[in-house]
């Protein structure tokens, strides 16, 4: 696993679990921190995309979060992986939002967990406004009495309601904001499924 550079490696704390590694950055945008640890077979999430995205379904109503994105494959060594990336509403009120990432893999026969939180920082709600504008223009979202049309929707289920992620979620957006929460959060996957 080659982490990307900007991840530096952290002492643990005496009470942390046996095994735990943490690693943590600071940026003008995002703080992250990454905490890897051995799991047991029992606290794997299930290989499969459909059955973790029902699993953890009641877990994001009853904390008012949303799912961004969830996925299931082969690591290139040819091991399982799945992850979940969760966006959450930060306190106070409109200062951005959190990314967390979980990401379980079997390495040589050890089930490994890797937790990492993204949290935005600074100016905050750039890459929303960005292509919300966009979208405007596009015409892919309308603004109409009853709100915004199109801009909120979760991926997986356009039934859901309430908090969920939006059209500047989506990780073709990736590349116009770099440095943001959620574009960490997927370069850490991309080096986890290596």
């Amino acid at each position: 696993m080659k982490l990307p550079t900007y991840w530096q490696k952290l002492r643990s704390l005496p009470e942390d679990p046996p095994g735990l590694i943490v690693y943590g950055f600071v940026s003008d945008m995002c703080q992250g921190t990454l905490m890897i640890q051995p799991i047991n077979h029992e606290e794997l999430m299930p290989f499969n995309k459909e059955q973790i995205i029902a699993d953890i379904r009641p877990a994001l109503k009853s904390t008012g979060t949303a799912l961004v994105e969830a996925d299931s494959g082969k690591a290139a060594n040819g091991e399982p992986y799945v992850y979940t990336i969760v966006k959450i509403p930060n306190e106070p009120a409109h200062t951005g939002v959190e990314y967390n990432l979980t990401f379980h893999r079997v390495c040589d026969g050890q089930p490994m967990q890797y937790r990492a939180g993204l949290k935005e920082q600074g100016v905050t709600g750039v890459r929303d406004a960005v292509v919300l504008e966009l979208s405007f223009r596009d015409g892919t979202v309308k603004s109409t009495e009853e709100g915004l049309q199109g801009w909120f929707r979760d991926p997986y289920d356009p039934s859901i309601t309430g908090f969920t992620a939006n059209l500047s979620d989506l990780a073709k957006y990736d590349a116009l904001f770099p440095g943001h929460a959620l574009t960490n959060a997927r370069e850490l996957v991309a080096a986890l499924e290596e």
